[in-house]
C-alpha cells in the first residue's frame, strides 16, 4: 500500500510540476515584449499618411526604462519622419481627426500622438535606438496645439505658410508591463 502511495505522490508531483512549466511557457508567449510592441508600434507605422506627404523614416525603439517615469514597464516608442507639401494647420488637423491610439497589450484608446516640426525637434539617442523630443528636452502631444475650447494655437512658430516642404515627426510612446519583468 505504502508503495502505490509513493507512486501516485511522485505522479502527482510530476504533473503539478509539468503544468506550472507549462503555464510558465503559455505567460511569456502571452506578455512576448517583441510582440507587443511591433503590434503598438503597427498601429502608427501602418496609418494612411496625409495627402502629398512622403516618408524620411520610420523607427521603433523599445527598452526597460525607456518612458520615464515607468517604474520598471518595457517602454516602446514608434515614430514616422515625414516630409509634406502641407501647413502645419492641414497636419494638425488631420492627426486631430485620427483621434488615439490603442495601449500596447490592450483594445482601449489613450494614447495621443505626439507631433514635432522641423522648427522645435531633437533626435534623443539612446543605446535602444533613436525617438523624437522638442527642442527643450518635452514631449509634444496633439493637445498641446489646440486651446482647451478645441480652437488651434496660432502663433508664428505654430502657423506659417511656405512654399517649401515641411518636415515633421509623428511619434507614439507607451508602456505596459510584462511577465515577471524579467529582461
Amino acid at each position: 500500500m505504502k508503495i502505490i502511495r509513493k507512486k501516485f505522490s511522485k505522479i502527482g508531483i510530476g504533473i503539478v510540476a509539468l503544468l506550472v512549466f507549462i503555464s510558465l511557457i503559455i505567460a511569456s508567449k502571452w506578455t512576448d515584449k517583441d510582440k507587443v510592441s511591433n503590434n503598438f508600434a503597427k498601429q502608427l507605422l501602418d496609418y494612411p499618411l496625409p495627402p502629398q506627404t512622403e516618408v524620411i523614416e520610420k523607427e521603433q525603439v523599445n527598452g526597460k526604462s525607456l518612458v520615464s517615469g515607468n517604474g520598471g514597464y518595457w517602454g516602446v516608442i514608434a515614430s514616422i519622419r515625414l516630409s509634406t507639401k502641407q501647413s502645419k494647420e492641414e497636419i494638425l488637423l488631420y492627426y486631430q481627426k485620427a483621434g488615439l491610439f490603442n495601449y500596447p497589450k490592450s483594445d482601449k484608446r489613450g494614447v495621443e500622438p505626439e507631433i514635432y516640426f522641423e522648427d522645435n525637434l531633437q533626435k534623443v539617442e539612446r543605446s535602444e535606438g533613436y525617438f523624437f523630443r522638442s527642442e527643450d528636452g518635452s514631449r509634444l502631444p496633439l493637445r498641446t496645439y489646440f486651446e482647451e475650447s478645441g480652437e488651434m494655437v496660432v502663433t508664428k512658430n505654430n502657423i506659417e505658410e511656405t512654399d517649401k516642404e515641411l518636415e515633421y515627426v509623428v511619434q507614439i510612446t507607451s508602456d505596459f508591463d510584462y511577465f515577471l519583468n524579467i529582461n
